[in-house]
């Protein structure tokens, strides 16, 4: 097992704005990654259209890219324990969240 693998990490979560796109997939990702006892899973969440990437740190290291553009698409989220998702449910609960 890789040391830097912890299955005790964050997620952390960015809506992307077209202004700070670039930089939150490149630069802010390589600044997270490079907190490594913190990140886990990165979360991208498109601001205009239908879109969510995410990023998880497998045991050996390594990052599995996935995509989510439909709202029957799954996402694997590891929040304490596995909790899949699908895309549509997620952008529900964000809105209700917003709305409150």
């Amino acid at each position: 097992m890789n040391k830097r693998y912890s299955p005790n990490r964050t997620l952390i979560v960015e809506v992307l704005s077209p202004s700070t796109e670039a930089y939150d997939r490149a630069r802010k990702f390589e600044h997270y990654r490079s907190l490594a006892l913190l990140l886990r899973q990165y979360l991208l969440v498109a601001s205009e259209g239908l879109e969510i990437e995410l990023r998880t740190q497998q045991i050996d290291g390594k990052w599995l890219l996935s995509f989510a553009t439909k709202v029957e698409d799954v996402i694997d989220l590891e929040i304490g324990r596995r909790a899949p998702v699908t895309l549509g449910n997620l952008l529900r609960r964000a809105i209700s969240v917003v709305r409150y």
